[in-house]
């Protein structure tokens, strides 16, 4: 039987009859317990748009049915006549189109000799619609009568529910199978050992292998799979520890400020230590200033390609703690430790040609010389910060950004201390120096990582972190597994490395695009340009670190939720993120567009004759940064979370060609060209915001990052 009813209104009728119809009637035995096996199928939908899926073959196919058309008669009110009439041709109305569909449907049939059977209401409403249902039921309960069968008793139903209890029932066995054995198991060991089907063991194991209730080595070949129980709350609450939490609803604003805080606090530690060098070095001289501070960010352009990569230790720390996995997170850690290894033997090797290198620039040779013997002394420390950056990366993925901010935090004061001690020569110590700097920054890194090394062996016993460490979170925060991990492979490594590389790309090229920004560009505009726009990019830094954090912590949520499979949870992690720090960013840049200069006068020096152009530069060049905030925002929001879900090329691809393709260039022609100034310059950063803002939210609208497996297990959930 089809049902066609005409009225968009009635389309849930056909779901109705089927359910009515073939429970009733389909039946095996009659009231005798003779077989008869008697049934009805029924399918169809509203008429008009669904009836093309179907009725070229009611007219043209195989005829073994019967139709059953509604028809109703009264249109849409506002629909019948006059100006509230919907003409979708003249005098044609849509009502009319669809009473036109169904004649000229029944026509069709009947042409065919198709038999066919019209119910006619006058309108939709409670009546007609109570009218319909009791006409079908007795119906029923007549035709029941007429075959004999029993149209309120339903065996058929009530063996699937036995079956799926009994699949329920296989599913305990099997986990308490794995629970109370040694080792991993195949499905069919399992199946043997519980006299149970081979099939079904394997079909439970592979539901529950997709949701991180077993670890599975593959799901390839279903005879060599080997499983494992993984950590769950059943099997860790017997032993009092703390399993992680599953993620069935969105992370709220409270597990957002939870994961953000510490970070927004590690890297501002690190900006203090930046600028206590900077204030340290000042009293040795320009020279020494200028030595200290661009060796400085020329070792920063170094570092920040390696530092860049190790984000993605994050974002595998993140998805295989939303999996339960947390055996396989723990070799994450140890490949971030070895990249951080590769990174140091790479800049060591390339120390000799620091010297070369900075004599191709136009620093004065004093400068370059001193710039060589600090960057030197840098870069002796580059394998601790990238094991720095990558052990907190995967705390941070875990759960726990507390270990980064604490590292950070030692860093800071131990640099600051360390400082005073060797640029100086306080406390019998030589004064080294911009040389003193530098080794202070360098036992600073060793000390962070230290801290960082330490807590990693501190938890090497632990499960899960002691929630109560934390407070009340809303999402989970696993640390270790106390069982084995496995052997590092190198193919994971290799894999790691093909996401990773492009973040670190991604960091190292648009660094590099800032700097040809502003040695090449600004420069030319004279150093009052180039101190104002230090100076806005230093006050910018109060709105960036707090988004940043923001960024970082909405992309620590997003990889738990991608690796418990919660995909649809993304979007509202990634707009609540956004919503937060556009809130913030959108506030201060109210700020820098009401009263850039209070704020400049921070760089106010009466003893500096061009002081009060640098203010009044900067004023403009602060109100103009205004405008970007959000896009800001933007940017470090969805790009964080495209990174999360292992989206690295793509973004690479497009920040290249935004940096390198427009900014640049039309940063030239703007300052070179048509002569605008710094502030036209200014403008260019804010056209590059304006694009890269549109291409990462559209990047993440395509919705290309759900079909990214970056641990190469296939998709969860």
């Amino acid at each position: 039987m089809v049902i066609l009813p005409y009225k968009d209104r009635l389309s849930l009728l056909s779901r109705y009859l089927q359910q009515l119809v073939m429970e009733s009637l389909g039946k095996r035995l009659d009231r005798q317990g003779r077989e008869v096996w008697q049934g009805l199928a029924v399918y169809g939908n509203k008429g008009s748009t669904d009836q093309h899926a179907y009725v070229q073959q009611l007219r043209d196919g195989l005829h073994n049915f019967f139709a059953v058309f509604v028809r109703v008669l009264r249109d849409l009110d506002g629909q019948v006549t006059g100006p509230g009439m919907v003409e979708v041709e003249p005098q044609v109305s849509s009502g009319d189109c669809l009473d036109g569909f169904y004649q000229g449907t029944r026509a069709a049939l009947a042409e065919r000799g198709r038999a066919s059977a019209t119910i006619v209401l006058r309108q939709v409403d409670a009546a007609a619609v109570g009218a319909l249902i009791a006409l079908f039921e007795r119906a029923v309960g007549i035709y029941a009568e007429l075959i004999d069968v029993n149209a309120y008793h339903q065996p058929g139903v009530e063996a699937g529910k036995q079956a799926a209890k009994g699949v329920l029932t296989l599913q305990a066995a099997v986990l308490a199978a794995l629970t109370g054995g040694s080792g991993s198991k195949t499905a069919r060991e399992l199946a043997e050992s519980l006299g149970a089907d081979p099939v079904a063991v394997w079909q439970v194991l592979r539901h529950l292998a997709s949701n991180g209730r077993v670890s599975v080595d593959s799901l390839v070949d279903p005879a060599a799979a080997q499983f494992t129980r993984a950590l769950t709350r059943e099997t860790s609450r017997a032993k009092g520890e703390y399993p992680p939490a599953p993620m069935a609803s969105v992370p709220g604003l409270r597990a957002l400020i939870t994961l953000a805080w510490p970070i927004v606090l590690a890297r501002s530690a690190q900006s203090v230590i930046s600028f206590s060098d900077a204030a340290m070095v000042a009293p040795l001289g320009d020279d020494a200033l200028a030595a200290a501070t661009t060796g400085a960010m020329n070792a920063l352009g170094i570092l920040v390609l390696p530092m860049g990569i190790t984000f993605i230790v994050q974002s595998y720390a993140a998805q295989l703690a939303g999996r339960g996995d947390l055996a396989s997170a723990r070799r994450y850690a140890w490949y971030g430790v070895c990249l951080a290894a590769l990174a140091m033997l790479a800049t060591i090797a390339a120390i000799p040609a620091i010297g070369p290198l900075l004599s191709l620039t136009g620093h004065e040779p004093a400068v370059r010389e001193v710039m060589a013997e600090y960057m030197a002394i840098r870069m002796l420390s580059t394998g601790v910060v990238v094991g720095t950056e990558a052990l907190g990366n995967w705390f941070a993925g875990l759960g726990d950004t507390q270990v980064s901010m604490r590292a950070s935090l030692v860093a800071m004061v131990v640099n600051i201390g360390l400082n005073w001690v060797l640029i100086y020569g306080n406390l019998g110590a030589p004064a080294l120096g911009v040389q003193g700097a530098a080794w202070a920054s360098v036992f600073a890194s060793v000390a962070g990582f230290a801290v960082c090394c330490h807590a990693f062996w501190r938890a090497r016993d632990r499960r899960t972190i002691d929630p109560a460490a934390l407070g009340h979170v809303e999402h989970p925060v696993p640390d270790l597994p106390d069982s084995s991990d496995g052997r590092l492979d190198l193919r994971e490594f290799s894999r790691m490395m093909r996401f990773g590389l492009p973040n670190g790309l991604n960091w190292f090229l648009e660094f590099a695009a800032f700097l040809i920004f502003i040695n090449l560009v600004v420069a030319e505009l004279g150093t009052v340009a180039v101190a104002a726009l230090m100076a806005v990019v230093a006050v910018n830094s109060v709105s960036f670190m707090p988004a940043f954090g923001l960024g970082s912590a909405g992309a620590v949520l997003v990889g738990q939720a991608i690796g418990a499979g919660r995909h649809d949870h993304v979007p509202r992690i990634v707009m609540r993120t956004f919503s937060v720090a556009a809130a913030w960013q959108g506030l201060v840049g109210l700020l820098y567009f009401a009263i850039p200069v209070p704020l400049m006068t921070i760089f106010a020096r009466d003893e500096l004759e061009t002081s009060s152009e640098v203010v009044h530069l900067g004023a403009q060049l602060l109100a103009i940064s205004a405008v970007w905030q959000l896009l800001d925002a933007s940017v470090i929001t969805f790009s964080e979370a495209l990174r999360a879900a292992g989206d690295t090329a793509w973004p690479l691809v497009l920040r290249i060609a935004l940096a390198w393709a427009i900014w640049l260039p039309l940063a030239w022609l703007t300052v070179f060209v048509w002569d605008g100034g710094a502030t036209a310059a200014m403008w260019s950063m804010c056209v590059y915001m304006v694009f890269l803002a549109l291409a990462m939210v559209l990047r993440f609208r395509t919705g290309a990052w759900r079909r990214i497996d970056i641990t190469g297990r296939g998709a969860t959930g």
